[in-house]
């Protein structure tokens, strides 16, 4: 158990250190410390957007960050994570045949047939920015990022960036925000249309686990 493997850690620092020495780390606060690495790599695993090999870096970066010693690290990122994919994996096989990702990978799929440039699952603005270099968008893109997935696991609701062929916001007479909103709506899903653009689909993220 980490709390076995913590108890070797001192309950308070000594009052004077000699001259040189260095000194003592202080305690972990454990259960905090649990709190914090559980909720952020719920979104990570749940997400299904990674492979196995980077959620296991991510679990040690974050662990790594709460404490100096790497033994302890190295055991709160493998209970935490091993934790939070068993549970993961659990939900899953309760889930319905078909989820809400299920409709929206449809939908996005109707969307790619007419032309537009899908982009799932990005990084950061930049990612967005060299995927239209390389691919261009003369029909339209939709994207979203990684942080929409994370709101969209506690929020129900995943919001899509949707632009136009020069990579601005499309407005809402633009032949590819009315198509998303088409298709959204063909798989049984609800899409809001934004003022500021883009689109917000109501759904619940159940991402199954990669076979």
């Amino acid at each position: 158990m980490v709390g076995a493997a913590l108890s070797w850690f001192p309950t308070a620092a000594p009052t004077e250190a000699p001259a040189g020495a260095a000194v003592p780390a202080p305690p972990l606060d454990t259960p905090a410390v649990l709190r914090r690495l559980h909720d952020y790599l719920r979104v990570q695993v749940r997400s299904g957007v990674y492979e196995l090999a980077a959620l296991r870096q991510f679990s040690l970066d974050a662990a790594s960050s709460e404490t100096p010693d790497p033994r302890v690290a190295d055991e709160l990122a493998r209970e935490v994570l091993s934790a939070e994919f068993h549970a993961w994996v659990a939900d899953a096989a309760r889930w319905s045949a078909r989820t809400d990702c299920d409709r929206l990978d449809a939908a996005l799929a109707q969307v790619r047939s007419t032309g537009a440039l899908v982009l799932p699952g990005l990084v950061d603005d930049q990612a967005l920015a060299v995927s239209l270099r390389i691919h261009g968008a003369e029909s339209g893109c939709v994207a979203y990022f990684v942080t929409d997935i994370w709101r969209a696991i506690d929020t129900t609701s995943l919001h899509l960036t949707v632009l136009d062929g020069a990579g601005v916001a499309a407005p809402r007479t633009h032949p590819v925000l009315s198509a998303v909103v088409d298709a959204i709506g063909e798989q049984g899903l609800l899409a809001s249309t934004l003022r500021t653009g883009g689109v917000d689909v109501a759904m619940t993220w159940r991402r199954r686990p990669r076979s």
